[in-house]
């Protein structure tokens, strides 16, 4: 696997804004080089920034070191004192991550109870928690509903071990999931 045909943001598959994608690779590009910005060293290194469908030939990815350099010097050039931390910066990737992508920080469990579909047949559910909710998916991972914590009314285990979620009646079909 060639490391440059699956860039880091590549395996997303979001559909970002330019300005957003460029504001992610600079803040990337602070956290591996530093204060020291160098247009040849961002040259080499935005393959791994910017997926592939994004930078066709050498004119977008000018424009794309261009719209980083100009990011970057914008956001870390400038005093000392106003220059963000570069543990601060990789803070801000996280969260901005773990907001973006919520899904793909989630912890997945499977369902005990299972929902039956309309014809009556049953249907394996799958449970998505994460720093912004719980979600009830399909075994094939599409979201069927999203619920906020405070949905949640109690969380218990029973003699088992199995975590039993109780949410507000009416929310859902089933007001308690069993978790394996």
């Amino acid at each position: 696997m060639d490391f440059e045909e699956h860039s880091i943001f590549s395996c997303f598959q979001c559909f970002f804004q330019e300005q957003e994608l460029a504001l992610l690779a600079a803040r990337q590009y602070y956290i591996e080089y530093g204060e020291d910005a160098n247009e040849d060293a961002l040259h080499v290194v935005i393959p791994t920034y910017i997926p592939e469908d994004r930078r066709q030939d050498d004119d977008s990815i000018k424009v794309w070191k261009k719209s980083i350099m100009r990011l970057y010097h914008k956001l870390f050039s400038g005093r000392e004192q106003h220059r963000p931390s570069m543990d601060r910066v990789k803070a801000d990737v996280v969260a901005y991550a773990k907001t973006k992508w919520a899904m793909t920080f989630s912890r997945y469990y499977d369902v005990t109870k299972s929902e039956r579909d309309a014809q009556g047949n049953e249907v394996a559910m799958k449970v998505a928690v994460n720093s912004t909710g719980v979600y009830l998916m399909t075994d094939d991972r599409r979201v069927t509903q999203e619920l906020a914590f405070t949905d949640i009314v109690a969380v218990r285990t029973d003699r088992w071990g199995k975590v039993i979620l109780n949410f507000v009646s009416g929310k859902i079909l089933e007001p308690e999931l069993i978790l394996d």
